[in-house]
């Protein structure tokens, strides 16, 4: 069971569907989402026996998805039931609904143009089988490419309304709509100026205006369908000017019982029926729902409570855990929410063993107290620029009165790659998405180290520019203050510029006509950070950005224990690269010795004799789990793991 609830972040999609997915989702609650699923094209997979209720759109398909819809039951959704350009549907109930089904031509899809052939098929919607009804406005609006075929539409003010273009402008390609059985709406079908469609095998009986009306300007051609009315005169209505051609259909005025042979009156009692056991289902599902919700609430008190108890227990100093190795993302956010509380770093005190001496209580006339401590498990010293393991990411669009969809899908598609990259690393890689100059703030230059994509679409607003030149040049050209004072080094801030050709196509005009041009000094200050180019949309240049992010994090990573060694003692060679600190895991032999360890306790043993090896903090953070924290050994010789440690 799926329920989005209110929060400070509201979550608008429960199933998202990416390229090549591949995903079964059965007998499923869907509640309170503004879409419930959404796909991608080429998507694959089968969603069957779901219940969607109170979404904006239940459905939202693609074109060329490769999906299966079966057996789902979609209720109260504030728009529309599905939105399809694409898509299989079997079998599925849309009921409640101002629009129950829209079929949209696929090129009219977001981003069309960049899909690539190898995901383009040969096949369009096809919609069968379907109940629709009890819709308030329309049960199907056709305005695309499709096959509508052996659905059941009634009930609805406009059961099926026909309003897609012609075939020139649809690439040789119309709705096939048969054997359909549509019957006490308001109008059965609706054909619309210029819709045009094949109308073949259809029922269509016992509306209350017109079993079928044809406006000015309509095409098509109805054949072998069954139309009746028991008005006098509501049976079929054709507006001068229509192109609407109709061939063999059976035209009659009075009552048709084909659907189930029963009259009207006899499915208005089945209606109310049915209706009263729908009631009774939603009630049982809300049931679920409330039992769920309470189950939610228990979890979310234990984790509190195990919050609590990590946080008032740790209170040695020499020992951190990231509590992002513990609680999940979501929680930590919602106990920040809540409480107010810093989750940067958690100290943990050592559960075997003495505590390790602090820096205030060596002995300067002993050379053993000489050595450094060994950092926290996953924390360093005020003055590394590497502090924690999270590495939080700042995507910033330059708004110039762009519309608010469009800067949606640019955060949308640049987020993408930093959820991919967060799960391919292990690491968890926050974002968080601005568009506005005044909160291009990215913090003191001594905390965590960040990335900041900054996205550059083609806009020539040079007070926009100007302003945010200006903040961004305060960022880039930060410093970072060593422990020693006085010397100060790059913030260690990544900044990955996304910029539109044509932007640096009118950057390079204004060059010729001399002078200081906004838009100029904005492309000088970004050049320095290599950007990436796209020509009309951002997802073009995706990749390039994953690699580029992919190697910085590895970099970031592996400089962690290179910050170690660089103050640790001068025997032994120790590996400090990106590629040999973070993937050190997958090498086989022996863990490193920790960098940073003085070898003085090693020239009290006999020669010969090798110290105990302990794993880098990289090797620890990788071993790190949610249910097991590593015990952890302070002896006179150093810092030992356990031997049943793997």
């Amino acid at each position: 069971m799926s329920r989005c609830r209110g929060s400070n972040k509201t979550v608008e999609t429960s199933v998202f569907m990416h390229k090549g997915t591949r995903i079964e989702l059965f007998n499923n609650v869907i509640l309170n989402y503004k879409v419930s699923v959404v796909t991608q094209p080429g998507a694959w997979g089968r969603i069957e026996k779901n219940w969607i209720i109170n979404a904006s759109r239940c459905v939202i398909s693609a074109p060329f998805c490769n999906t299966l819809f079966s057996a789902n039951r979609m209720l109260t959704a504030k728009e529309c039931g599905i939105f399809a350009y694409g898509g299989i549907f079997v079998g599925n109930e849309v009921t409640q609904c101002p629009t129950g089904v829209v079929v949209r031509n696929p090129v009219e899809y977001a981003g069309y143009s960049l899909i690539p052939n190898t995901s383009k098929g040969s096949h369009n919607l096809l919609l069968s089988e379907n109940r629709i009804h009890t819709c308030d406005i329309c049960g199907i609006f056709v305005a695309g490419v499709g096959r509508i075929e052996s659905n059941v539409v009634y009930n609805c003010k406009n059961n099926m309304t026909i309003s897609c273009p012609t075939k020139s402008e649809q690439g040789e390609k119309i709705p096939q709509i048969s054997g359909n059985a549509i019957f006490d709406g308001v109008v059965g079908m609706l054909i619309m100026s210029r819709g045009d469609a094949i109308i073949e095998g259809n029922n269509i009986f016992d509306n209350d205006t017109y079993a079928v009306m044809s406006k000015k300007g309509a095409q098509g051609k109805l054949t072998s369908n069954n139309i009746s009315s028991p008005l006098k005169d509501g049976t079929l209505a054709i507006d001068e000017g229509s192109g609407t051609k109709l061939v063999s259909n059976t035209i009659r005025n009075q009552f048709s019982p084909v659907y189930n042979k029963t009259l009207a009156p006899q499915r208005a009692v089945e209606r109310l029926q049915m209706e009263d056991t729908l009631k009774n289902e939603l009630q049982e599902q809300g049931k679920r729902a409330s039992a769920f919700a309470r189950a939610c609430t228990e979890v979310e008190k234990e984790m509190r409570l195990t919050f609590n108890s990590l946080k008032d227990s740790c209170n040695v100093e020499g020992y951190g855990v990231s509590v992002g190795m513990i609680l999940s993302n979501c929680i930590q956010r919602s106990l920040l929410d809540n409480d107010e509380v810093d989750l940067r770093g958690i100290d943990i005190p050592a559960l075997d063993g003495p505590e390790e001496p602090k820096q205030g209580d060596q002995d300067p006339s002993n050379p053993h107290d000489s050595k450094e401590v060994l950092p926290a498990i996953t924390g360093f010293g005020p003055s590394s620029p590497r502090s924690g393991c999270s590495y939080e990411v700042y995507i910033h669009i330059i708004n110039a009165g762009d519309a608010e969809q469009e800067i949606d899908q640019i955060a949308e598609d640049v987020n993408s790659v930093f959820t991919t990259l967060s799960l391919a690393l292990q690491i968890p890689l926050p974002t968080s998405v601005t568009s506005r100059c005044s909160d291009l703030s990215i913090g003191p230059p001594n905390e965590q180290p960040k990335m900041l994509v900054v996205v550059l679409p083609n806009t020539k607003d040079n007070a926009c520019l100007e302003v945010h030149e200006k903040a961004l040049r305060n960022i880039m050209q930060r410093r970072h203050p060593t422990p020693e004072g006085g010397v100060r080094e790059q913030n260690g801030i990544c900044v990955v510029p996304l910029v539109s050709e044509f932007f640096q196509d009118h950057v390079d005009s204004l060059r010729t006509s001399g002078g200081l041009h906004p838009a100029v000094q904005l492309e000088d200050l970004l050049s320095s950070s290599n950007p990436i180019y796209f020509t009309s949309a951002v997802s073009e240049c995706l990749e390039e950005l994953q690699q580029r992010a992919e190697s910085w994090f590895l970099g970031a990573t592996g400089a962690l224990s290179k910050s170690q060694s660089g103050s640790g003692g001068s025997n032994g060679d120790v590996s400090t690269g990106p590629s040999a600190q973070c993937l050190h895991h997958l090498q086989p032999g022996p863990p490193e010795p920790p960098v940073g360890l003085s070898s003085a306790p090693a020239a009290e043993k006999e020669a010969g004799e090798q110290c105990p090896v302990v794993p880098t903090r990289d090797k620890m953070l990788h071993y790190m789990s949610f249910d097991l924290l590593r015990k952890k050994y302070v002896t006179s010789t150093g810092t030992r793991m356990p031997e049943n440690v793997k």
